[in-house]
């Protein structure tokens, strides 16, 4: 093997295979493949009771299903006829490409069957303390009513946004708003956990929020089209990504409360 490397000297020739750095032909992508295998679709089929052999098809099953939600309504012929009144409505677009976007469980599952991988299986159900805003509401102890609605009044908002947004944002999306929701909700809370003293906040925070927010959406330069709604619908939006709290902060990770 030394006079294949033009060498007679095996200690020069040993010391330079040492050192030698050997690649392959392999994508970055092939090789995430790999570790997502192995780190993510292997132990959940086995946490699931099925067979870890299945673990490549449901990897691929479920990276498609997540690539075509990606897209929305790209590809999709004659999209435009089922806006309004036929006629292209941006509103109409946006809802049916959230529609496109949002994956549920039965989806998920559906995909894996087709793979012919846990054909009778079922996943398992959503944790039953909920969604990080549910959560958060829920320690506030926030009427059911108004946290019906919160769900609701988030989407709506997120559509308001997608629409508004550059594909390519050069900057966060209603940064300013976003600060004066936060900065606002500051203060109601600080306001309703002085009054509350040790007991639960969270409507009279509400009430109060609310309130603020109605001012805002009539004497605020404010983007058109934006009315109180769709500013809690914000506010809901800032709850989820924990800029906003209805309550003492907690680990919102644990799935049963204290």
């Amino acid at each position: 093997m030394a006079g294949r490397f033009g060498s007679d000297d095996l200690v020069a020739v040993g010391d330079f295979l040492a050192v030698l750095r050997l690649d392959n032909d392999q994508s970055r992508a092939t090789d995430q493949r790999f570790v997502h295998i192995e780190q993510v679709a292997r132990p959940a089929l086995v946490a699931l009771g099925l067979s870890p052999a299945d673990a490549g098809k449901a990897y691929d099953a479920v990276l498609s299903l997540v690539r075509a939600a990606s897209q929305a309504l790209a590809g999709v012929p004659g999209v435009w006829m089922r806006s309004n009144s036929g006629n292209l409505d941006s509103a109409a677009l946006v809802a049916e490409s959230v529609r496109n976007r949002l994956l549920r469980r039965e989806d998920v599952a559906s995909a894996l069957r087709s793979e012919g991988v846990a054909a009778t299986a079922q996943l398992p159900n959503p944790s039953s303390t909920g969604t990080t805003l549910t959560k958060k509401l829920d320690r506030g102890e926030i009427v059911p009513t108004a946290r019906a609605a919160a769900a609701r009044a988030r989407m709506e908002w997120s559509s308001f946004e997608m629409a508004r947004t550059p594909p390519v944002p050069d900057r966060p999306s209603f940064s300013r708003l976003r600060s004066l929701l936060t900065a606002s909700a500051l203060d109601a809370q600080l306001n309703a956990a002085a009054q509350a003293a040790d007991a639960p906040y969270g409507n009279a925070m509400l009430t109060d929020m609310r309130r603020r927010v109605g001012r805002l959406a009539k004497d605020g330069d404010l983007p058109a089209g934006l009315d109180a709604d769709l500013l809690m619908g914000l506010v809901y939006d800032l709850t989820a990504r924990c800029e906003i709290w209805w309550s003492p902060e907690f680990d919102v990770t644990a799935d049963v409360h204290e």
